[in-house]
């Protein structure tokens, strides 16, 4: 037995060596295939253990990737070995096994479970159950008394249940061919014949054991249901959504982590955090131009200018107690008149404020040097309350608002220069908090 086995085991070898090279592919639901088999049959059945070569073929289906169903049908047949027989050891009959072939016929189902999730190559457990059909024939032996004995042919075919356990692996060699090998064991499950009790080796269990190489080919069609590339029962994802590229398992891909699958995202460079449609674009809620998720300040009311965190970087710097000169805010000659061009520059200021209702500020009227100090200072009062007033009228509570004028007490610049008195000339707002 040991030099077939050694011949079965090199073309096992073979075909695994051959596999290596082999891509992984997506199997097809069924197959088809070849067993060839050096199988040891029981002494009970040839008179001595004994091996042979033995062929059937097989069927199988795939559940998913770890569950196979399978079938299949295995015919051997052994040579037999009657034993030489003492005469005198011989009662008035004996039956032992004859030299005429035993044939068996063995049809299973079981299950196989895959070990590993390698498709080119996976080790697995099988077991089963089955049917054995056994053909075969003693010698009946019996004595004449005077120390002869005659013999006589006889039939001794019978059937049993039998269950199988095994363990090997599979190979992917090609595309849509599989080589497997198994190491399996059957054993009868009875210890009666189907007929009398004395048919069948004298209802004894009997044993035989197999190994097998098989050749298969893949069948059916892969099924694919959301057609996204994966088949179903390699399909970690099976419900992707139509247009959505996916991984190797076949759940959705989302390079910028935003909840929506690329091939369906039509903004796939997303930022992190930010909320998004149903097409993977941003939303605005407050169309400030930063996102929802990441706008610390998500009801910033329109035309507000924001900074890269959706807030207002004039309220950012008064909170955080900067004094901020109101850039824009023109006076008439010697007069508390806004002019109309101050208007815009207020008005973006008086949103800014209705979006901070706890913010308190002081509005603070600066003068250059140009006339007498008590009348700048009265000037800078004024044009500081017309500040305040306008913004009331645009929506500001007033009790947010405080005035205060400094007159010419804090320049900025030179005043003996038309520039530095230009930059003398201002409104500052500074947090009261």
């Amino acid at each position: 037995m040991f030099y077939r086995a050694s011949r079965l085991a090199v073309v096992i070898v073979a075909l695994g060596l051959m596999s290596s090279g082999v891509r992984a592919e997506e199997e097809k639901p069924g197959e088809i295939g070849a067993l060839w088999s050096i199988s040891a049959a029981d002494a009970d059945l040839t008179g001595d253990a004994t091996e042979d070569f033995t062929f059937g073929v097989r069927g199988a289906y795939h559940f998913n990737p770890q569950w196979i169903w399978f079938g299949e049908g295995l015919y051997a047949k052994f040579d037999s070995t009657s034993p030489t027989v003492d005469p005198a050891s011989v009662g008035s009959t004996a039956l032992v096994p004859s030299n005429e072939d035993v044939e068996t016929l063995s049809v299973r189902a079981g299950l196989q479970y895959m070990l590993t999730q390698d498709r080119s190559r996976n080790w697995f457990l099988s077991v089963g159950a089955g049917w054995l059909d056994v053909t075969r024939s003693d010698l009946l032996l019996t004595s004449d008394g005077m120390g002869g004995v005659s013999q006589q042919l006889v039939s001794d075919d019978f059937n049993r249940l039998f269950a199988s356990l095994g363990g090997g692996q599979r190979y992917s060699v090609s595309r849509g061919l599989y080589v497997h090998w198994e190491i399996r064991f059957d054993q009868t499950i009875t210890l009666r014949s189907v007929g009398t009790e004395d048919e069948g080796v004298g209802g004894r269990a009997v044993g035989q054991g197999h190994l097998l190489a098989g050749l298969s080919w893949g069948i059916g069609a892969r099924r694919d249901a959301d057609a996204d590339g994966v088949a179903d029962r390699s399909d970690r994802c099976p419900e992707t959504p139509q247009g959505a590229f996916v991984d190797a398992l076949g759940c959705p891909t989302d390079a910028d982590g935003d909840g929506v699958a690329d091939g369906i995202d039509t903004c796939p460079e997303t930022p992190q955090r930010a909320q998004v449609d149903a097409v993977g674009c941003p939303t605005d809620g407050d169309d400030d131009g930063v996102a929802d998720g990441i706008d610390e300040c998500p009801q910033t009311s329109p035309g507000v200018a924001v900074g890269e965190t959706g807030c207002s970087e004039l309220a950012a710097a008064l909170r955080q107690g900067q004094a901020v000169r109101v850039e824009g805010v023109v006076f008439e000659v010697n007069s508390e008149t806004l002019t109309p061009d101050s208007y815009p520059v207020l008005e973006q200021w008086a949103l800014v404020l209705q979006d901070e209702p706890t913010l308190r500020i002081e509005i603070g009227g600066h003068t250059d040097d140009d006339g007498a100090e008590a009348h700048n200072l009265k000037l800078s009062t004024r044009r500081a309350t017309a500040v305040q007033e306008f913004l009331v009228s645009r929506g500001v509570d007033g009790s947010q608002l405080e005035v205060r004028g400094y007159g010419e007490s804090q320049p900025l610049g030179d005043n003996a220069t038309e520039e530095g008195r230009a930059m003398n000339r201002r409104v500052v707002f500074k947090s009261l908090e």
